[in-house]
């Protein structure tokens, strides 16, 4: 029997379909028994526990749920809102699990699997304790303190070896040590994972592991008998690719998936995609004309810059917004850096949002200062079309 570890924190109670699909995924792929050990926090309802219950007694296969009480540490770390607490359950995963389970599969959930995971079950460890893909990204503090960035895994699967992991480490404490010691860490727990584990990686083909971001933006329709992973990226409707369609497929085949694919989503998808980039055109054009000019969010991101070669600032009052006190009276990219009190009452500044993890609170503190958004303000990502939009629209329709 092949263990799978899935983690699901579902705050709006619209997260668990995505999980459904991963699981369901598993099923259909894998000729082996499997055993899926759902870590959950009381996020979970009672009617979605119920929908995962069906789902797996429809295929045969078991199901554990482990009801998971949040470590107090996670609620210090400044970044974790731009991802869910969540991603933190896989720090818990050898101690939760019980003894007997020696190894697990851990997976994602925003993941559809398209190969039999026994080829991953049944991988020789090598004398390492972890396995997984070797991650892209090259900027990592964590790579300061000696991390080896060779070996630095992305943490959306993995092969784990908990009985090995277990005799060796205090995995939990370590790994919150980790993370208490350095609370602005890029990755949370990927960092802390492979900071306590350094060297003890083992990195497997990115079959396991396919970014479909990557797949998209190298023009590749399909990658055959592997995981692919949403990571940074979501199944789109429109134009859609082999592992979009997988996952449609998949979703409308789980408890979570009744008259999805036949539902507004779909019918309207293509129409709004051409009002978003009506909107986009719309905004920059806003831009170029206003002479009043404030980014919320003292960070240049590459949207920013963007937006600086195409509306040329040059002539324009500008300034960076952000509450922090000590960034008030800094520069950013030669511009001051003010509080976002200083606006209220000022009826020709636009806003840009480039803080977009968190537009939904910034958006009501500009509605609550009289602006309107489109008109006055909006989210830095909204003046570029892309599909994005799609990620949030599709989460309303179940």
């Amino acid at each position: 029997m092949i263990n799978i570890c899935l983690a699901l924190h579902d705050e709006k109670g619209t997260y668990a379909k995505y999980t459904a699909v991963t699981m369901l995924s598993v099923f259909l792929s894998t000729k082996e028994s499997v055993r899926v050990f759902l870590l959950h926090d009381n996020t979970l309802s009672e009617e979605n526990k119920h929908r995962f219950d069906s789902l797996v007694n429809e295929y045969n296969q078991r199901i554990e749920f482990v009801l998971i009480d949040a470590v107090d540490e996670w609620n210090s770390l400044k970044n974790i809102s731009a991802f869910t607490v969540g991603t933190m359950f896989r720090l818990l995963i050898p101690t939760v699990l019980p003894d007997e389970v020696e190894k697990v599969i851990y997976l994602d959930s925003d993941i559809v699997v398209n190969m039999d995971v026994s080829e991953l079950w049944n991988m020789d460890f090598a004398d390492k304790l972890i396995l997984g893909r070797k991650e892209i990204r090259y900027d990592n503090p964590i790579f300061n303190l000696g991390v080896d960035e060779n070996t630095y895994i992305n943490a959306g699967v993995l092969l784990m070896d908990l009985k090995a992991i277990r005799s060796k480490y205090d995995f939990l404490a370590e790994t919150t040590s980790y993370l208490r010691a350095h609370p602005d860490c890029m990755w949370n727990d990927e960092d802390a994972i492979n900071y306590v584990l350094d060297g003890q990686q083992r990195v497997i083909s990115n079959r396991f592991n396919s970014y479909t971001a990557k797949l998209r933006e190298n023009f590749e329709e399909k990658h055959d008998s592997c995981i692919y992973h949403f990571a940074g990226d979501f199944p789109h409707p429109i134009d859609m690719k082999d592992y979009d369609a997988l996952f449609f497929d998949v979703l409308k085949k789980t408890p979570f998936g009744d008259g999805i694919i036949n539902s507004v989503f779909f019918r309207d998808a293509e129409y709004i995609a051409k009002q978003k980039k009506k909107i986009a055109l719309e905004l920059t054009n806003r831009l170029k004309k206003a002479s009043n000019i404030a980014f919320w969010g003292a960070k240049e991101t590459a949207a920013y810059k963007e937006l600086k070669e195409r509306v040329r600032f040059a002539k324009k009052n500008v300034r960076f917004l952000d509450s922090k006190d000590e960034l008030n009276g800094t520069k950013l990219d030669g511009y001051v850096v003010c509080h976002p009190n200083e606006i209220v009452g000022e009826n020709d500044v636009f806003v840009v949002v480039l803080a977009y993890n968190h537009y939904e609170v910034i958006s009501k503190s500009l509605t609550d200062m009289g602006f309107t958004e489109h008109k006055n303000y909006a989210c830095v990502n909204e003046f570029f079309y892309s599909e994005s939009w799609m990620r949030g629209y599709l989460d309303r329709v179940v």
